[in-house]
């Protein structure tokens, strides 16, 4: 069974696959992939490791999950994130792509 790390760095790739993260800029986006990537390889202290979980899950907030290439799953995919790590879906209710 995954911990929540593992579930964090397997949504987050599909997020990256999806194009979720496109919008951001240049920066934010080599600061995700050098979370999620530090993260993937595991061998961090639980300080580092804690950091690199709350650096990705601050880029949840501002991914673009309703673009053209984002699918349903993707979107069940970061809420099963936002919900795992008691974080608030009201910035993406308003959509109503939520409710579907």
């Amino acid at each position: 069974m995954q911990n929540n790390a593992q579930i964090l760095v397997t949504i987050t790739g599909k997020l990256l696959q999806d194009h979720a993260f496109d919008h951001l800029s240049d920066e934010n986006i080599s600061k995700l992939r050098e979370s999620f990537n530090k993260l993937s390889q595991m061998n961090s202290s639980l300080k580092e490791h804690a950091k690199h979980q709350n650096d990705l899950l601050h880029f949840y907030t501002d991914a673009d999950i309703y673009s053209d290439t984002s699918s349903q799953q993707s979107v069940h995919n970061w809420c099963r994130i936002m919900a795992m790590y008691g974080k608030s879906l009201e910035h993406h209710a308003d959509s109503g792509i939520l409710d579907e």
